[in-house]
């Protein structure tokens, strides 16, 4: 088993245990993951960007991933809810499911960057991202983090 494969397998689980039975599109999971793949290798930052983008979209919403929808008053794209810095970006959070990835990976990078200076780790890291501060124990980080082990050992098993 590959990367994506495991992170299509980790992706689809984590609708089937989060998502209260309720239908949702596996197509559109499969497609957002594969976008994912195609701007990071490293398990840790798929794991995290799935689920980000499995609780920022409300579980993978079409409306949401086409800009449709907007979160925070109309501030927040896509289905990572960035808010766009420029125009380009704008468009770009309301593209393609690798644009919007590499733009959430960005600021996901920043924040794991700007937290590690106040000496936070791990879901710590996420803080900036999700609340803009790098709190320690910030629910939403926790919820949206990954450490990459999932995916991981699902190619593991595989082997």
């Amino acid at each position: 088993m590959n990367l994506l494969q495991a992170a299509i397998i980790f992706a689809l689980a984590l609708m089937d245990r989060t998502n209260s039975g309720l239908p949702y599109d596996r197509t559109m999971v499969t497609d957002v993951v594969t976008g994912i793949c195609q701007v990071t290798s490293d398990p840790s930052e798929i794991e995290t960007l799935i689920k980000i983008s499995r609780w920022e979209s409300g579980g993978y919403r079409k409306d949401v991933a086409t800009c449709k929808v907007k979160g925070d008053n109309g501030q927040a794209y896509g289905l990572f809810q960035v808010h766009p810095r420029t125009l380009k970006e704008a468009k770009e959070l309301c593209g393609t499911y690798a644009e919007q990835a590499a733009i959430a990976l960005d600021r996901v990078r920043e924040s794991a960057k700007m937290c590690a200076q106040f000496g936070r780790k791990g879901s710590d890291s996420l803080a900036g991202y999700t609340v803009g501060t790098c709190v320690k124990s910030e629910p939403q980080a926790k919820l949206r983090w990954g450490n990459g082990k999932a995916i991981l050992n699902l190619i593991e098993l595989d082997q």
